[in-house]
């Protein structure tokens, strides 16, 4: 991610970036500026910090990238997820609503 001295974002430079407008064209890294290969903020997919887990999951996918940046109300980053802290993230979601279910499945077997 790249912000400003205020953590506004300006943009992102992702692997991706890198190896189509680099390294695919034989360009030197030390003389290639950050500005010239970023994804500008004009153009970045993000998230804003009350988004579900599902909408920034469809996004993800949408645009087949594999970090989200969160930016809040006042274009502020606020953290960067990843493709592992959603499946993280919905596997935990998961547990936690079979573990309520099994609770109730079981308590009303065996009644108190």
């Amino acid at each position: 991610m790249i912000v400003n001295e205020n953590q506004e974002v300006l943009g992102i430079l992702s692997q991706r970036d890198y190896v189509r407008k680099v390294a695919l064209l034989g360009k030197s890294s030390k003389a290639t500026p950050t500005k010239d290969i970023m994804t500008t903020r004009a153009n970045l997919l993000a998230a804003k910090q009350g988004d579900s887990l599902q909408k920034c999951m469809r996004l993800m996918l949408a645009r087949d990238v594999r970090h989200l940046p969160v930016i809040a109300d006042d274009e502020k980053l606020t953290g960067l997820l990843s493709i592992k802290d959603l499946i993280k993230c919905s596997m935990e979601q998961k547990d936690s609503m079979i573990k309520g279910l099994s609770k109730k499945a079981l308590g009303s077997l065996n009644p108190e």
